[in-house]
Protein backbone atom coordinates (compact mmCIF):
# COMPACT_ATOMS: atom_id res chain seq x y z
CA UNK A 1 0.00 0.00 0.00
CA UNK A 2 1.03 3.64 -0.50
CA UNK A 3 2.33 6.05 1.69
CA UNK A 4 -0.53 8.25 0.72
CA UNK A 5 -3.72 7.55 -1.14
CA UNK A 6 -5.69 10.20 -2.94
CA UNK A 7 -9.26 9.14 -3.22
CA UNK A 8 -11.31 10.41 -6.45
CA UNK A 9 -14.55 10.15 -7.00
CA UNK A 10 -16.29 11.69 -10.16
CA UNK A 11 -13.10 13.76 -11.04
CA UNK A 12 -13.15 15.01 -7.22
CA UNK A 13 -10.86 14.26 -4.58
CA UNK A 14 -12.61 12.91 -1.51
CA UNK A 15 -9.66 13.06 0.65
CA UNK A 16 -5.83 13.03 0.80
CA UNK A 17 -3.96 11.40 3.54
CA UNK A 18 -2.35 7.97 4.68
CA UNK A 19 -3.99 4.37 4.42
CA UNK A 20 -4.64 5.07 8.17
CA UNK A 21 -5.76 8.35 8.13
CA UNK A 22 -8.94 7.88 5.34
CA UNK A 23 -9.58 4.87 7.87
CA UNK A 24 -9.56 6.27 11.10
CA UNK A 25 -10.81 9.67 10.15
CA UNK A 26 -13.07 9.26 6.89
CA UNK A 27 -14.21 12.83 5.51
CA UNK A 28 -16.84 11.40 3.73
CA UNK A 29 -19.69 8.72 3.35
CA UNK A 30 -18.01 7.73 0.55
CA UNK A 31 -14.86 7.07 2.12
CA UNK A 32 -16.29 5.05 4.88
CA UNK A 33 -18.01 3.05 2.42
CA UNK A 34 -14.41 2.69 0.55
CA UNK A 35 -11.97 1.55 2.94
CA UNK A 36 -11.52 -0.98 4.81
CA UNK A 37 -11.96 -4.86 4.58
CA UNK A 38 -15.37 -4.72 5.63
CA UNK A 39 -17.85 -1.18 5.08
CA UNK A 40 -18.28 0.96 8.11
CA UNK A 41 -21.60 0.27 9.88
CA UNK A 42 -23.62 3.77 8.64
CA UNK A 43 -27.04 3.84 10.46
CA UNK A 44 -29.95 7.01 9.47
CA UNK A 45 -30.39 8.59 12.82
CA UNK A 46 -33.21 11.48 13.21
CA UNK A 47 -34.26 13.33 16.45
CA UNK A 48 -35.41 11.89 19.69
CA UNK A 49 -36.68 14.00 22.95
CA UNK A 50 -33.22 14.23 24.33
CA UNK A 51 -31.08 13.85 21.05
CA UNK A 52 -30.14 11.54 18.43
CA UNK A 53 -31.89 8.28 18.12
CA UNK A 54 -32.19 5.56 15.55
CA UNK A 55 -34.58 6.43 12.19
CA UNK A 56 -37.76 5.11 13.22
CA UNK A 57 -37.15 4.18 16.74
CA UNK A 58 -37.60 6.59 20.13
CA UNK A 59 -34.73 5.04 21.70
CA UNK A 60 -32.20 4.57 22.50
CA UNK A 61 -30.34 7.83 22.82
CA UNK A 62 -27.36 7.01 20.74
CA UNK A 63 -25.88 10.88 20.68
CA UNK A 64 -26.71 14.13 22.86
CA UNK A 65 -26.92 15.85 19.37
CA UNK A 66 -29.72 16.15 16.74
CA UNK A 67 -29.90 13.52 14.45
CA UNK A 68 -32.08 14.74 11.53
CA UNK A 69 -30.19 14.34 8.47
CA UNK A 70 -27.05 12.72 9.60
CA UNK A 71 -25.78 9.88 9.77
CA UNK A 72 -23.75 7.25 12.28
CA UNK A 73 -20.89 5.52 11.67
CA UNK A 74 -19.38 2.73 13.34
CA UNK A 75 -16.46 0.35 11.80
CA UNK A 76 -17.19 -3.88 12.91
CA UNK A 77 -14.55 -3.90 14.82
CA UNK A 78 -15.12 -0.83 17.31
CA UNK A 79 -18.32 -2.66 18.39
CA UNK A 80 -18.74 -5.24 20.95
CA UNK A 81 -21.00 -7.86 21.67
CA UNK A 82 -22.35 -8.52 25.34
CA UNK A 83 -25.02 -11.01 25.49
CA UNK A 84 -28.12 -9.92 26.64
CA UNK A 85 -27.54 -6.96 28.64
CA UNK A 86 -28.15 -3.40 29.07
CA UNK A 87 -26.22 -1.73 26.27
CA UNK A 88 -26.44 0.65 23.62
CA UNK A 89 -28.28 -1.33 20.75
CA UNK A 90 -30.16 -4.76 21.35
CA UNK A 91 -30.45 -7.09 18.37
CA UNK A 92 -30.24 -10.82 17.31
CA UNK A 93 -27.36 -12.66 15.46
CA UNK A 94 -28.43 -13.57 11.98
CA UNK A 95 -25.21 -14.52 10.56
CA UNK A 96 -21.97 -15.40 11.87
CA UNK A 97 -18.74 -15.46 8.91
CA UNK A 98 -16.04 -17.90 10.77
CA UNK A 99 -12.70 -16.36 9.82
CA UNK A 100 -10.07 -18.34 12.23
CA UNK A 101 -9.16 -15.69 14.52
CA UNK A 102 -12.04 -13.53 14.15
CA UNK A 103 -15.69 -13.23 12.82
CA UNK A 104 -17.97 -11.54 11.26
CA UNK A 105 -21.34 -11.64 12.98
CA UNK A 106 -24.34 -10.33 11.96
CA UNK A 107 -27.09 -8.58 13.98
CA UNK A 108 -29.94 -7.36 13.13
CA UNK A 109 -31.25 -4.14 14.91
CA UNK A 110 -34.84 -3.75 14.21
CA UNK A 111 -34.61 -4.20 10.21
CA UNK A 112 -30.93 -3.07 9.94
CA UNK A 113 -28.44 -5.58 9.85
CA UNK A 114 -24.96 -4.11 11.48
CA UNK A 115 -21.92 -5.81 11.22
CA UNK A 116 -19.81 -7.00 14.74
CA UNK A 117 -15.97 -8.38 14.07
CA UNK A 118 -14.88 -10.32 17.00
CA UNK A 119 -12.70 -13.04 17.74
CA UNK A 120 -13.49 -16.22 15.96
CA UNK A 121 -13.48 -18.45 19.56
CA UNK A 122 -16.38 -16.24 21.18
CA UNK A 123 -18.58 -16.22 18.62
CA UNK A 124 -22.43 -16.26 19.86
CA UNK A 125 -24.27 -18.63 17.59
CA UNK A 126 -27.15 -17.61 15.20
CA UNK A 127 -30.54 -16.72 16.82
CA UNK A 128 -28.96 -14.82 20.40
CA UNK A 129 -29.95 -12.02 21.60
CA UNK A 130 -27.21 -9.60 22.31
CA UNK A 131 -26.53 -6.08 22.98
CA UNK A 132 -23.88 -3.92 20.80
CA UNK A 133 -21.71 -1.83 22.52
CA UNK A 134 -19.38 1.13 21.57
CA UNK A 135 -16.72 3.88 23.12
CA UNK A 136 -17.55 7.38 22.08
CA UNK A 137 -14.39 7.70 20.85
CA UNK A 138 -15.42 5.01 17.99
CA UNK A 139 -18.06 6.94 16.44
CA UNK A 140 -18.69 8.89 13.12
CA UNK A 141 -21.34 11.01 12.40
CA UNK A 142 -21.81 11.87 8.91
CA UNK A 143 -24.16 14.75 7.06
CA UNK A 144 -26.94 13.04 4.92
CA UNK A 145 -27.47 15.44 2.20
CA UNK A 146 -23.83 15.99 1.60
CA UNK A 147 -21.91 13.16 3.45
CA UNK A 148 -19.66 14.94 4.81
CA UNK A 149 -18.48 14.23 8.12
CA UNK A 150 -19.73 16.54 10.80
CA UNK A 151 -17.89 14.78 14.08
CA UNK A 152 -15.82 11.99 15.61
CA UNK A 153 -15.23 10.58 18.92
CA UNK A 154 -14.87 12.65 21.78
CA UNK A 155 -16.12 15.97 19.36
CA UNK A 156 -19.66 14.61 20.23
CA UNK A 157 -18.93 14.27 23.47
CA UNK A 158 -18.10 18.09 23.55
CA UNK A 159 -21.31 18.95 21.45
CA UNK A 160 -22.87 18.72 24.98
CA UNK A 161 -26.28 17.79 25.62
CA UNK A 162 -29.14 18.09 23.14
CA UNK A 163 -31.48 21.20 23.73
CA UNK A 164 -34.79 21.46 22.97
CA UNK A 165 -36.20 24.63 20.71
CA UNK A 166 -38.89 25.09 19.18
CA UNK A 167 -39.70 20.94 18.13
CA UNK A 168 -36.19 20.74 17.21
CA UNK A 169 -33.51 18.96 18.98
CA UNK A 170 -29.86 21.49 18.80
CA UNK A 171 -26.47 20.13 19.79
Amino acid sequence: MADRIVLMRGGRIEQNGTPAELYQRPESLFVARFIGGSSMNLLALEDGPRGAVLTGSDKPLLLSMYGRGRVLGLRPEDISLDGDQPGQLHGRVTAVEYLGADALVTCMVGDRPILVRCGGASTPPRGTAVSLRWHVSAVHVFDAADGRRVATGDAVLASGPAQKQSGRVWA
